[in-house]
């Protein structure tokens, strides 16, 4: 009873995000966010500051392509050899691999251009979805995910969620 209780829960939540992902997909294809998006940038810019700056890119680093990699690649590394995890290791790398390819064709079909103003850090790409958010978000909830059933204590995953909550707000 609780396995499908779990599975109702992580069917409902996916169910949730995928309204939620194809709401803003439709508002951006429609050109319905772009007055949003002006908004949201001169306010987020109306409270820039060094100090600031210097903590977005503090999580803009940890989130980063190198991070991310090494991060990734020393998590499975310590499932493999360490915990000799098989199947969380086949888990861990489709959810990694499966992510880069699925923001690539989503990339592909959105082709939204980044914004050509006051930027902080020089990209190229598409912006939209964030590879930089998705990636992260996959990575470090992927290890949440994996670490959460290894902690017995209430206190140890509430840890858990509160540093995985940082890193997931990238």
């Amino acid at each position: 009873m609780k396995l499908i209780r779990g599975l109702f829960s992580g069917f409902i939540i996916s169910l949730v995000a995928l309204i939620g992902f194809s709401s803003i997909a439709i508002l951006m294809n429609a050109q319905k966010l772009s007055h949003f998006d002006q908004v949201l940038i001169s306010a987020i810019q109306g409270l820039e500051s060094p100090s600031l700056t210097l903590v977005m890119k503090f999580f803009t680093f940890i989130g980063s392509f190198p991070s991310v990699f090494v991060i990734s690649l020393c998590a499975a590394l310590f499932l493999y050899f360490v915990l000799k995890h098989r199947m969380e290791l086949i888990l861990f790398g489709t959810v990694i691999i499966g992510t880069a390819i699925i923001n690539q064709i989503l990339k592909y079909i959105f082709h939204r251009a980044r914004p050509d103003s006051h930027r902080l850090i020089e990209t190229s790409g598409y912006n939209f979805p964030s590879g930089h958010a998705m990636n992260a978000f996959a990575v470090y909830g992927i290890i949440t995910f994996l670490l959460w059933r290894y902690i017995p204590s209430r206190f140890g995953r509430a840890i858990l969620i509160l540093i995985s909550g940082s890193d997931l707000l990238l």
